[in-house]
């Protein structure tokens, strides 16, 4: 082809006006760019729409089944307690007792209502004095609850007496110290922790330690415990500046009101029953 046909006007050779006809162009209208983009990107569309509708399903399932489970663990329990409830005799053992509870707790140890069933044994052995046995299942209820702190609080406070109680005095007071300086566990059981190893001191004739333990229930600051301090500074006022002789594993409380989110009665401290109790080391 001659230069002069490259000229001519039906054949020009600038094509500046000549529109692109790809993805980028600017010349197609809304609906022909929607159309090129979703032949461009409809495979990773419906990929990614299909997996979402698969983890969905599977959220979902797990959920249920989830619930499912839970809802017959719930059954297993209360199952438990009506087996051992039925076979309770005054003349049998505790552990005989509660043999289908502890059993459930061994079955499922992550599971709250393990925990439940943990410090119900934990009860149990302590109101025989075996506080060792008593200890191994509060700490294996505080394992269990370590999801739910207003409950594994009290938990580790039990665990702290019933070992110290059991003659491993040193490991008892350190389980207290834990109890006292963690901030997740109710105020109340801190408090308790902290009034413990106040007496504790005490009945050790202490006195350093003793002033230890008050300043750092003070420097707690625990809103819902300062009873608690205000009756350890009482116990510490009725004794001679000298100290005083032990009166027990843990010496009884002067004052005999407290209040604590659990059940209390006259008999002391923490009690066979689990409540922690005004008045007495038991």
């Amino acid at each position: 082809m001659s230069d002069k046909d490259s000229e001519s006007p039906t054949q020009p050779n600038d094509d500046r006006n000549i529109a692109k006809v790809d993805s980028d162009t600017a010349g197609l209208t809304p609906d022909e760019q929607l159309t090129l983009i979703w032949d461009k990107y409809k495979s990773l569309v419906i990929k990614v729409a299909a997996s979402l509708l698969i983890i969905g399903a599977l959220w979902y399932g797990i959920k249920i089944v989830g619930a499912r489970k839970l809802e017959s663990i719930q059954k297993e329990y209360v199952q438990a307690l009506q087996d051992d409830e039925a076979k309770s005799d005054p003349g049998q053992s505790k552990e005989i007792q509660l043999a289908n509870t502890i059993a459930f707790a061994e079955k499922h140890p992550n599971q709250p209502l393990a925990g439940q069933a943990r410090i119900k044994a934990g009860h149990a052995y302590f109101k025989i004095d075996s506080f060792e046995e008593a200890a191994t299942h509060y700490g294996a209820a505080v394992g269990a609850l370590n999801k739910v702190p207003e409950l594994a609080g009290l938990a580790h406070v039990y665990q702290a007496v019933a070992t110290y109680r059991s003659g491993n005095k040193e490991a008892g007071k350190n389980l207290l110290e834990t109890v006292a300086n963690n901030k997740a566990y109710l105020d109340t059981h801190r408090g308790e922790a902290y009034y413990k190893l106040g007496v504790i001191a005490l009945s050790e004739q202490d006195l350093d330690a003793y002033t230890a333990q008050e300043t750092a229930f003070e420097n707690a600051a625990l809103e819902h415990a300062s009873q608690l301090l205000a009756q350890l500074k009482t116990f510490r006022e009725n004794f001679p500046a000298e100290g005083f002789d032990p009166l027990s594993p843990i010496p009884e409380k002067v004052s005999p009101k407290l209040t604590v989110p659990v059940p209390t009665s006259s008999t002391g401290a923490i009690s066979p029953t689990g409540a922690v109790n005004p008045t007495s080391s038991k």
